[in-house]
């Protein structure tokens, strides 16, 4: 086979994957491709230029006609230097196996990629259907999921967390973040924010640039730690 068929098949066969998940690794393209990191790298940059894709820090993600909501696509690029950085410094606190709760939001998707890759055994409990999509990749990560409705604005599902289950550490994504306190624009949404809080041993508000200094109209909890993209800080 000549050189320029094999490298549009492997190019579809990129498209493809990509409209299957998510976002996929560079890593994740090599192995299901049999391909070199140098080969994957410039077959996505040349997609790119096309407008197939979209590279992300480590992979890729579809910017294509797909079943996945738009607005939601939109925030996940959305201040991305920053979500990583925030990631990088949230991931370092996840020990093996500890229990988590990872929250919806474009940020604790970008941690869920970074759980991934470092490999870290744990069980998470979470609502982002992002997360879980990318979590479920891991044989070594027991994954937990709210059942009810899917909301597509948000690519969450909407349910509560079981009763059995406590936290070692439950990772919060607020829509504002002002004076310590974090605060959610729904009131449902925002209560059982309050009752993940309430089911964790320790509470971690991830806070991107654009939630920082917002106030939102109902209050969530004053969590003992938080992180941005300069670094962790706790009461």
């Amino acid at each position: 086979m000549n050189t320029d068929k094999k490298a549009r098949q492997r190019q579809a066969a990129i498209r493809d994957l990509l409209q299957k998940q998510e976002v996929v690794t560079i890593r994740e393209f090599c192995e299901t491709l049999h391909a070199s990191v140098a080969t994957i790298r410039k077959d996505l940059t040349l997609l790119e230029e096309r407008g197939c894709l979209r590279r992300v820090r480590g992979g890729a993600v579809s910017t294509e006609g797909t079943p996945r909501n738009t607005v939601y696509v939109s925030r996940l690029h959305l201040n991305e230097q920053e979500k990583t950085q925030i990631a990088d410094q949230a991931v370092r606190l996840i020990q093996p196996h500890m229990k988590l709760i990872l929250d919806a939001g474009t940020t604790c998707a970008r941690l869920a990629q970074r759980i991934l890759e470092e490999e870290i055994p744990c069980t998470v409990w979470t609502p982002n259907l992002t997360a879980i999509q990318i979590l479920s990749r891991s044989p070594k990560i027991t994954l937990m999921s709210a059942g009810g409705i899917l909301d597509r604005d948000h690519n969450r599902f909407q349910g509560p967390v079981p009763g059995e289950f406590y936290a070692d550490l439950y990772f919060l994504s607020p829509d504002g973040f002002c004076c310590g306190q974090a605060t959610g624009t729904d009131r449902e949404e925002s209560l059982r924010k309050r009752s993940f809080a309430s089911q964790s041993d320790k509470v971690i508000c991830l806070v991107e640039p654009s939630k920082e200094g917002r106030v939102a109209p109902f209050e969530i909890f004053c969590p003992a730690v938080t992180i941005t993209e300069k670094g962790i800080s706790s009461k």
